[in-house]
């Protein structure tokens, strides 16, 4: 089993036994970028990230996770090199990239995650999990954000799916995987109810990222259970 972080700007990918893999160039971190060069190369990844900004774009996961309409209110969207719109079927952004043609986003992130795979010496159909990055603004309704999410995590299938990873078992939030981190990491022992109520310990998470900072508290129960069980649900 192998987890992956999806970050905005970054992935971090790490073994069952919690080490973080390298990459090609020894680091810890493989940009989210993919690069398109003099009409006929492509670039990924750690190899990205030195392409000339004209030819550079940041934030694959942000291509693949967020449709069209809510990528465009972001600033990332002023910064595409290439020029975008929606996809008739899924909403997603797609690029229009001279020598190259149209450019999906899921299928861009399927390229980079298989690029980050590969460059970690992972086999193809290995397990995996994948922490989902924010995909609503801060001021989303809850039934905005849950929305969003199942949209994200069918996106993540299907760029995994492209990827050669095997169907992933889980796609938590980033704070739900740090908070199964801390359950599986710190087990409390075994100790009596207090007034009726299993022991618990309050954990406030605060994850701050390239794009984006989110808070969430979190209530850790004597037993932990999975935050996620099973393939999250498809896309509609």
């Amino acid at each position: 089993m192998y987890g992956v972080n999806v970050g905005a700007q970054a992935l971090v990918i790490c073994s069952a036994d919690g080490g973080i893999l390298r990459n090609e160039i020894g680091g810890v971190r493989t940009a989210a970028h993919v690069a398109f060069s003099n009409g006929s190369e492509r670039k990924l990844g750690e190899e990205a990230a030195g392409a000339n900004a004209k030819d550079r774009v940041a934030s694959v996961p942000r291509l693949a996770l967020l449709k069209h309409e809510a990528l465009k209110e972001t600033p990332a969207a002023c910064h595409l090199p290439f020029p975008a719109d929606a996809h008739a079927d899924s909403g997603l952004i797609q690029l229009d990239v001279p020598g190259f043609g149209e450019q999906h986003g899921v299928a861009l992130l399927g390229a980079l995650l298989a690029r980050l795979r590969s460059t970690s010496a992972v086999p193809p159909g290995s397990a995996v999990a994948f922490a989902l990055p924010p995909c609503t603004s801060a001021d989303a309704s809850a039934e905005e954000i849950a929305a969003a999410q199942q949209f994200a995590r069918g996106a993540l299938m299907d760029a995994a799916a492209i990827a050669g990873w095997a169907v992933p078992s889980a796609i938590p939030t980033a704070s739900e995987a740090a908070a199964e981190v801390l359950a599986r990491k710190y087990p409390r022992e075994k100790v009596p109810e207090q007034d009726g109520e299993p022991k618990s310990i309050d954990v406030l998470l605060v994850d701050v990222g390239h794009s984006s900072t989110s808070v969430a508290a979190v209530r850790l129960h004597e037993t932990p259970a999975p935050i996620v069980e099973g393939p999250p649900p498809g896309r509609a």
